[in-house]
């Protein structure tokens, strides 16, 4: 099945950012960010931010979530810098988790985006 969340943003050309998602069972979400822009003619590009890595475990669904939870969030969030902001940039917040290594330090990651589906830093 797939769903999307709805980004609460817009960016320069005023498109708007949506991101979509592959239920693999009940417990992950398909590990693979697809992000398209919804433009004002209503058409959907797709968004594929160069060497994006997200660990496996970030696309486990997240329980705490304040997301209704027929929408199985999971530990990826996607923001602007304010609500409603116009911008150039967006933002991608997710955890190191390893499933194999619990010796690594656990710790937020915060990626800035480009319009040009490249991380800038």
């Amino acid at each position: 099945m797939v769903r999307f969340r709805n980004s609460q943003f817009y960016i320069s050309d005023k498109s708007k950012l949506l991101q979509f998602y592959h239920l693999i069972d009940n417990k992950y979400n398909e590990s693979n960010l697809h992000l398209k822009l919804l433009h004002q003619n209503r058409t959907l590009k797709n968004f594929n931010i160069q060497n994006l890595l997200i660990l496996r475990l970030n696309f486990c669904h997240n329980s705490s979530s304040s997301l209704n939870k027929s929408l199985q969030s999971d530990f990826i969030n996607i923001k602007s810098l304010l609500q409603e902001e116009i911008s150039n940039f967006f933002y991608i917040l997710y955890y190191n988790i390893f499933e194999r290594d619990s010796t690594t330090p656990f710790e937020r990651i915060l990626l800035e985006i480009d319009l040009k589906e490249k991380i800038s830093r």
